[in-house]
């Protein structure tokens, strides 16, 4: 997979979460999941940033700016992703970007658009939805819009009935589905839990090979779960999500 970040667990495992989330949403609405915006600290400087839970437990991806978008083309769902398109000058202060095409590469969508056309394929998609699932207040530019298409007056919404006519909040169904964790994932969480004792002990007995030790069980665990996807083509868990630093 070509790209800066590589994703946690497997490709199949975040497609199951997106078919269960999807399962909940009309197919005649469109999905629009923004993630979280950058928070300025002063001036040009901003704070560590950390992507949407949502955004990371759909789809992995974890760069500023990014809106997931999905939406029922008569057949299947269909997912996209808004990124930040390569650029040089910016790259040189914010660290590289995956760009579209490296966002079309490996990770669990089926289409990359940049950000740059957000506006036009948002608006053509709106036309097509009756509803839209909108985690509203993250993205100024999408919160206009989409409120710009709910309220404007056109010959085919009045004719035809086509547009949307309402905003529901995806986020309760991404919450309760985020509550649920598997037995492995719950072995994890714990043995995670362990930490702080381990450093406790090691440091009063002088016995730092205990660290060495339980890495190397949690290594273990994590490289049980990434396999799952592969020993079971039909597991489907909620999964846990896991922050990682940048």
């Amino acid at each position: 997979m070509d790209g800066v970040t590589k994703l946690p667990f497997e490709v199949a495992e975040y497609k199951a979460r997106q078919s269960r989330f999807l399962s909940h949403i009309a197919k005649d609405c469109l999905v629009l999941i923004p993630t979280n915006p950058l928070s300025i600290r002063s001036n040009d400087v901003h704070y560590p940033y950390r992507a949407s839970s949502y955004m990371l437990y759909l789809c992995g991806w974890s760069d500023p700016g990014s809106v997931f978008m999905a939406q029922h083309d008569g057949e299947e769902w269909k997912v996209s992703l808004f990124v930040q398109p390569k650029d040089t000058t910016a790259e040189i202060w914010e660290g590289r970007r995956i760009g579209v095409d490296g966002a079309a590469k490996g990770w669990p969508i089926d289409q990359a658009n940049s950000l740059l056309d957000l506006e036009e394929i948002i608006e053509q998609s709106l036309s097509d939805s009756n509803g839209v699932y909108l985690v509203q207040k993250l993205n100024q530019q999408i919160d206009e819009i989409v409120n710009r298409s709910l309220t404007s007056k056109s010959r085919q919404r009045n004719t035809h009935g086509i547009g949307p006519t309402s905003i529901v909040d995806p986020s309760s169904i991404l919450d309760e589905m985020r509550l649920c964790k598997s037995p492995s994932e719950i072995e994890i969480m714990k043995k995670i839990s362990e930490w702080p004792k381990c450093l406790e002990i090691s440091s009063t007995k002088l016995e730092p090979h205990r660290i060495t030790f339980y890495l190397y069980e949690l290594a273990t665990l994590f490289h049980a779960y990434w396999n799952l996807g592969k020993d079971n083509k039909d597991y489907e868990d909620a999964g846990a999500e896991i922050v990682t630093t940048r």
